[in-house]
């Protein structure tokens, strides 16, 4: 009677103990490898003590910040080790022999789910209990043990694997094959980010300056991206001074910041499980070795597996065999529904293999192969037609928070600013292109190849709007331009030109790295500098001259009224840049300090170059009225001084000398910007070159 007994308890139980023991004990070496993996952590730290003789300035606070720092490799180590403790304690499921002996044991389905849930968790926990056991003794010897550091990263810990592992669980009952079972885990994580990946790059394809870049809405829905991302943690210090005199910084506190995510994957986890005893509670024992287990998953699966290798394959596809014949910059619609279509019917057949087992599924699965052709012409429609006014879409002033700009035409413009004036100018130029884009759209013939017309330059925009609500707005355009466009009022060209000049486009692109270091920092100050790329008639060469603290200052002065009076950025959309620009460079030199609540941390050195043209008067001045440049140190083009070498290469040819004892008057003479031009002026037996300049 007592063995009846014992054996109605045993199917009544929801755990059974001996199940458990069996789960650990086959499988030791999954988990007691891994333990013996992270035991020499605490190991190679408790010799790193014994070596200092436990004399380190370590607190209990240190060792917390180093547990929440190693809590961010958490999810990518529980992403890997719990697909293995799930294959383990679900194996049985995957062959039809196993699955019919465990479900004829006494025990029932929620003994069996209950018991290989915990047995799969405990494998899961035993390696970070042994790790972490081991740490905490290290920590009591050292004197850094923190009982609440401890207890949030042992917390954090059972969430983050709680959560891997009901996930794998998920992915074992939606399958009875051990081969798709991790595959099916991999999709999972990933299948979020790897469709908005997919959608981008595909609707990039239609829509004129998109550039496909992720946004990485769907993060949240890649739980190791995320969490790694948010399982971060703050500290504070304080500046303190030891006896001897020497300054150090010591935590005051350590704030872990990740517990929402942690308690929301937990949460997800939760709710998964019971999803999981859902599934099991119906499975049927026919179903190991099927890819999909679960019959209402199949058509899922089927139309899942045709839009994936519609998207991707379609776009390969096209790349392939049609980019070549494309007339314009964005795809076209016919061509891509083929590639399209074809690609999904050929993901559709792949999966119906998969579900039947077997290669004789094209009669019977033929609507549904037609069925994904058609859905595939009515995506490429529905995008091509862009009903949401993705191409035109250009932000309202109020609601940027900032935008990067890029401009490369004749030279280069880049920076990021916050400035509303700024943002406006780049809005501004930004709707002129949109205007133009049909145009610009008919310059290009070929996928990213030009147009056979006459032009004089090559154009690359790129900008990028950070919103308030946190998103952003990513566009890059890229169009042959003619420079007598850059003068016509209302064109794409003339825009930019206008825009490269604007002052706080011009600060952000040249004194970006200073400004910034203004701001962040809490002392800043130039120190010198330097003038590289003078040419030294003496030496018939250029020579670099130092700046002392006061000349940076002034030159910095000057070259922040050129600035302001709209003279930098002229060159980019012209001819005449070689003749324009001067081959001199300068360099400002400046040191910055950052400071805690107590004394100065430290100094900080740093540079920013400044190329300068015939445009920057005051700068000009300002290098002429501190005799920087003179007689002896000139200010010449690069067209002009590789005249001069060319010149002196081909007298030398001759045994002749190029330059002459003495230069006109009119060859020192800085001009207001204007035309220039270059004339070699030569006599019986010496040629002088000057600089000649109009306007």
């Amino acid at each position: 009677m007592s063995w009846e007994v014992r054996t109605m308890q045993s199917k009544t139980l929801c755990f059974n103990r001996a199940l458990f023991k069996k789960n650990l004990t086959r499988f030791w070496p999954l988990w007691g490898g891994a333990s013996a993996l992270g035991a020499l952590v605490p190991l190679t730290l408790l010799i790193e003590l014994i070596r200092v003789r436990f004399q380190i300035s370590d607190t209990p606070l240190t060792a917390t910040a180093s547990l929440y720092s190693a809590l961010q490799f958490v999810p990518i180590f529980s992403l890997l080790f719990a697909v293995l403790c799930a294959l383990a304690v679900w194996s049985y499921l995957f062959t039809a022999r196993s699955v019919s002996l465990m479900h004829t044991l006494p025990i029932t389905r929620k003994g069996i789910f209950v018991t290989n849930c915990l047995s799969g968790l405990a494998m899961m926990l035993i390696p970070y209990a042994v790790t972490g056991g081991l740490l905490i003794l290290v920590f009591l010897m050292g004197g850094m043990f923190d009982p609440v550091g401890v207890l949030i990263t042992i917390l954090s810990v059972l969430g983050v694997s709680f959560f891997f592992f009901t996930t794998a669980t998920f992915a074992a009952f939606c399958t009875g094959n051990m081969f798709a079972m991790p595959v099916l885990y991999g999709i999972f994580h990933c299948l979020a980010y790897v469709m908005e990946w997919m959608v981008t790059g595909f609707s990039s394809l239609f829509y004129y300056g998109t550039t496909g870049a992720m946004r990485n809405v769907t993060k949240i829905l890649t739980p190791v991206y995320y969490m790694v991302d948010h399982l971060v943690y703050t500290t504070t210090d304080q500046t303190m001074t030891d006896l001897d005199g020497y300054m150090h910084n010591e935590l005051t506190s350590v704030t872990f910041l990740g517990g929402g995510t942690v308690a929301m994957y937990a949460l997800a986890g939760a709710l998964l499980l019971a999803v999981c005893w859902l599934l099991y509670r119906s499975r049927r024992s026919e179903s190991a070795g099927d890819v999909v287990a679960v019959g209402w998953m199949k058509p899922i699966f089927r139309y899942g597996v045709a839009f994936c290798a519609a998207l991707p394959g379609g776009m390969g596809l096209y790349l392939l065999f049609w980019s070549g014949f494309q007339r314009q910059e964005t795809a076209d619609v016919l061509p891509m529904i083929v590639c399209m279509a074809l690609a999904g019917v050929i993901g559709y057949y792949i999966a119906s293999m998969l579900l039947a087992k077997s290669f004789r599924v094209f009669k019977p699965a033929w609507k549904g192969a037609a069925a994904t052709a058609a859905a595939a012409a009515v995506l490429c429609l529905a995008v091509s037609l862009d009903p949401l006014g993705i191409e035109a879409r250009l932000p309202e002033a109020g609601e940027v928070t900032g935008v990067y700009f890029s401009v490369g035409a004749n030279g280069y413009c880049s920076g990021s600013t916050a400035v509303p004036a700024v943002v406006q100018a780049v809005l501004d130029a930004h709707a002129v292109i949109l205007a133009e884009r049909e145009e610009l759209q008919s310059r290009v013939s070929g996928y990213g190849n030009m147009a056979m017309r006459d032009h004089d330059d090559w154009v690359n925009v790129h900008f990028t709007y950070s919103l308030a609500g946190g998103g952003e707005i990513d566009r890059a355009y890229s169009f042959p331009i003619t420079y007598a466009e850059a003068q016509q009022s209302g064109s794409a060209a003339a825009a930019l030109a206008k825009l490269v000049t604007q002052p706080g486009i011009q600060r952000a692109n040249i004194l970006e790295r200073y400004d910034f270091r203004i701001r962040e920092s809490s002392e800043v100050h130039l120190t010198g500098g330097n003038v590289c790329g003078l040419y030294t008639p003496q030496h018939e060469g250029v020579s670099p001259i130092s700046l002392t603290e006061a000349q940076s200052k002034t030159l910095y002065d000057a070259i922040s009224r050129d600035i302001d009076a709209g003279h930098f950025g002229k060159t980019l959309f012209t001819a005449d840049r070689d003749r324009l620009t001067y081959t001199a460079d300068i360099s400002l030199y400046y040191i910055y300090s950052y400071k805690a609540d107590g004394p100065a941390l430290g100094e900080r050195t740093a540079s920013l170059s400044i190329s300068i043209s015939s445009y920057c008067t005051e700068t000009i001045r300002a290098l002429e009225a501190m005799g920087i440049v003179d007689e002896n140190s000139l200010l010449v083009s690069q067209e002009t001084l590789d005249s001069w070498w060319n010149a002196e290469k081909s007298l030398d040819e001759e045994d002749e000398y190029f330059y002459g004892d003495s230069y006109p008057d009119e060859f020192y003479a800085y001009p207001e910007a204007g035309p220039v031009s270059q004339e070699i002026i030569g006599a019986a037996d010496v040629q002088t070159a000057m600089l000649v300049t109009g306007g």
